[in-house]
């Protein structure tokens, strides 16, 4: 009786064991795997800074805000946004990740009555590169993305503000291996 008792108790030790193997390799997945949906990753970055630069784009040209309009029509705005734009390179780091503007259109608008402009729609066209990593082979690739957004943006009470993405069209998509384990 106590040998079965006793094996019992190893036999829960073991499986105790294993779950503990199991939740790290979970853990390991969670930790390492660099997969990030493309469309959610551009999305939080551009709403955090492009939104803003573009906003103060269309306020300035559409006349939707005087103050908003002289402000951004000088030479020393421009000096002032390449400046942020160069401190604030950091918004479009993440980790191995870098995501470039290559070039934004306007590629709708919508005239909700004279001098005013309700949304408009922007075309975005991104350069992407991240690393992704094979956490059984340790094998990590590096993959270049190169892509268009159209970007909505509605004017509400307060300025300019992203509405949502409409479409992602990948353009070319490259991967090679880098480090081979």
């Amino acid at each position: 009786m106590f040998r079965k008792l006793f094996k019992r108790e190893k036999d829960k030790e073991t499986d105790n064991v294993i779950n503990k193997n199991n939740n790290d390799i979970l853990q390991k997945l969670q930790n390492k795997q660099n997969v990030y949906s493309k469309l959610d990753f551009n999305y939080e970055h551009l709403n955090k800074y492009l939104s803003k630069c573009i906003g103060s784009y269309l306020s300035s040209i559409y006349r939707q805000d005087i103050s908003v309009s002289k402000k951004y029509l000088t030479d020393d705005c421009l000096e002032k946004t390449i400046k942020e734009i160069d401190e604030t390179k950091k918004l479009f780091k993440y980790s191995n990740e870098y995501v470039n503007i290559i070039s934004a259109e306007l590629e709708s608008q919508s005239i909700q009555s004279i001098n005013y402009i309700s949304h408009i729609t922007i075309k975005v066209e991104i350069a992407a590169v991240y690393h992704r990593e094979n956490i059984f082979t340790g094998t990590v690739k590096k993959i270049e993305e190169l892509y268009t957004e159209s970007i909505i943006f509605e004017y509400k009470d307060t300025g300019w503000k992203m509405a949502g993405v409409l479409n992602q069209n990948f353009i070319k998509m490259n991967d090679e291996v880098i480090v081979r384990m």
